[in-house]
């Protein structure tokens, strides 16, 4: 890999990541009960660093690759912004569950499991099969220790990953096989 998309991949990745840790810090202070909701994590989580990674690749391409990208380049820059940004908000996301207020993991876990006990009711799920679930998701606590949410966030570069896969198709621009000036 380059040294200019190097490091072009670590700024605009570090950009992302900072923007999305200030959003889940934004979400905290001003109401932690936007952390369970899951349109707010798909709006910060996948939503907001789509649009960015999108215009940062096609900026890439016009700026600094003379208009042209091929699909490798594309889904590395992609995928390395994606990295990056990941490893930020991880670390965010340890210090804040971990660090800020050690008291959030209770209430994650308290807020998850309510809406999945809420959610099963709803299926008219028998009793017994809510508590052995409601037993399992004993476990959840452990998502949030420092290891848990690096692990979660190896296991969401996967999506990263296809979403690169996609993004890199719909900016990618090959170069012209003859110029116009060598036809004449």
């Amino acid at each position: 890999m380059e040294t200019k998309m190097r490091k072009y991949i670590l700024s605009k990745g570090l950009i992302l990541g900072g923007i999305t840790s200030v959003l889940l810090l934004l979400q905290y202070v001003i109401d932690r009960n936007l952390l369970l909701n899951w349109w707010t994590g798909i709006i910060v989580g996948t939503g907001i660093p789509i649009v960015y990674i999108v215009f940062a690749v096609r900026a890439y391409r016009e700026k600094l690759n003379e208009s042209y990208l091929e699909f490798k380049e594309a889904f590395s820059v992609s995928f390395g912004i994606s990295a990056v940004m990941a490893f930020v908000y991880a670390f965010t996301s340890i210090l804040l569950y971990n660090v800020i207020d050690p008291s959030m993991v209770d209430f994650m876990v308290d807020g998850i499991q309510n809406e999945m006990l809420e959610w099963m009711e709803s299926f008219n799920t028998p009793k017994e099969e809510i508590d052995k679930a409601m037993r399992d998701m004993g476990q959840i606590s452990e998502g949030f220790k420092p290891l848990g949410l690096l692990k979660s966030s190896c296991w969401g570069l996967t999506l990263w990953a296809v979403l690169s896969l996609l993004i890199a198709a719909a900016t990618k621009k090959a170069r012209p096989m003859f110029d116009d000036d060598t036809l004449n």
